[in-house]
């Protein structure tokens, strides 16, 4: 049981840092949750895609009515799904001004709470409480989030910046076709071969450096691979596992053929091609890829 002074302190403490030190947030595109349904919105995605700071910038446009709170901030270590109503509590010895009327809860890494899908259903449906989470990945994709919220949440997709957005950050206006023209042409032109070999990950597109974005890109993947892949799946064939993302990330907008991989690495080191084959789902599901399937008009054309 947490007590109401360190909700209260940590609330405030929030508050405080996102509307104090949190300047910059690029607003983004295809982030929509309806205003009139009961819905639990999550927002999923890879990892360092933004989640945070879409919470953020519904908390500064909803400052007086909303509340902000991380999972993994250490001053809530001891939280359990029953001090959600010390957390409501909490809300209203702070916010007066919002007994009896509706309150936005952002939730960041609710995965760390067992249950939470209990609490939000209710929140929603029961209490006049708009509740947005986001989290892990791994965790908090619709596929799999308990049966509690199936059917009762909207869930929203968060990449990593587009193009549009990336130019956005670098201070230039995607709307405005004179960028297209002239000197800012080139300008265009540059931003557009760094997005090309860097990404659209926001961290990234606010470094200098190359070494700076190639040591965080490596952290990046460091994490999605133990924690996305190695430890969520627990996998025990690792050589099949690396040799694969390899063999993935280097064949991006390329054919690749599970059976020819199978063929050329079977002798190499022992793996079933129905392990490969699940392995290749899990970074699908992880997000760490996509896949376009060649078009045909026959379904069995497709699926191979």
């Amino acid at each position: 049981m947490i007590s109401k002074h360190v909700l209260k302190d940590t609330l405030v403490s929030n508050e405080e840092y996102i509307l104090k030190h949190v300047k910059k947030i690029i607003k983004r595109e295809g982030v929509f949750s309806p205003r009139t349904l009961n819905k639990t919105v999550v927002f999923y995605g890879v990892r360092r895609s933004g989640k945070t700071f879409i919470l953020y910038d519904l908390f500064k446009d909803n400052t007086e009515n909303s509340i902000y709170l991380d999972f993994e901030d250490d001053r809530l270590s001891e939280f359990k799904l029953g001090d959600f109503e010390s957390l409501k509590e909490a809300v209203l010895e702070l916010k007066p001004h919002l007994i009896n009327k509706q309150i936005i809860f952002l939730l960041d890494e609710v995965q760390n709470i067992k249950g939470w899908e209990k609490f939000c259903r209710r929140a929603v449906e029961r209490e006049n409480i708009k509740v947005y989470v986001s989290g892990s990945s791994s965790k908090i994709m619709p596929s799999e989030i308990h049966t509690e919220l199936r059917g009762r949440l909207w869930s929203v997709e968060i990449l990593p910046f587009s193009f549009r957005e990336y130019l956005v950050s670098k201070g230039l206006n995607p709307l405005n076709s004179h960028i297209l023209y002239g000197q800012r042409k080139a300008v265009v032109k540059n931003h557009f071969s760094e997005y090309i070999r860097w990404g659209g990950f926001p961290e990234i597109s606010f470094l200098k450096s190359e070494f700076e974005k190639t040591k965080l890109l490596k952290e990046y993947l460091g994490a999605m691979f133990f924690r996305d892949l190695a430890e969520r799946y627990m996998i025990t064939n690792i050589p099949l596992l690396e040799v694969l993302m390899d063999k993935l990330f280097s064949s991006f907008s390329m054919k690749i053929s599970l059976t020819s991989f199978y063929k050329q690495y079977k002798e190499k080191f022992p793996f079933s091609k129905d392990l490969l084959f699940r392995y290749y789902k899990y970074f699908l599901q992880s997000m760490l890829i996509f896949e376009v399937r060649k078009f045909a008009e026959s379904t069995y054309k497709r699926m191979r």
